[in-house]
């Protein structure tokens, strides 16, 4: 079998690849925000209403949180809120000295633990 020499080919198939891998991911982000919204649902009639509305907001504490912090710190700082810039955790952890992997896996570890103390909670 004959390699293909036309580099355009080759790009089309890396695409290809992140396409497949963003379409993955895009599927799993479907899957636990419908999780989420169960959880939520089921939750508000098996605890008090306090719990039902905090455990969702603490199993979300990361995205919330980053989110949060860097809207707040671009309109504090006279920015708009929609322009991106580096406040974002991952990249304060980058320029901090983490690599991206380890800054990935901090950001993951946290929403790990977060996850496991409000199911613990739920389940209390």
């Amino acid at each position: 079998m004959e390699e293909d020499k036309n580099p355009k080919s080759r790009n089309r198939l890396k695409t290809a690849g992140i396409i497949v891998a963003c379409g993955l991911a895009g599927v799993i982000a479907i899957v636990l925000g419908f999780m989420l919204a169960a959880l939520a649902v089921l939750g508000a009639f098996k605890v008090p209403t306090a719990a039902a509305v905090f455990l969702p907001v603490l199993l979300l504490g990361v995205p919330l949180g980053d989110s949060t912090h860097a809207i707040l710190k671009r309109l504090l700082n006279g920015k708009n809120p929609l322009i991106g810039d580096r406040t974002h955790i991952h990249h304060r952890l980058v320029d901090r000295g983490f690599t991206i992997v380890q800054a990935v896996l901090l950001i993951y570890a946290v929403a790990g633990i977060l996850c496991i103390v409000s199911i613990g909670l739920w389940l209390r």
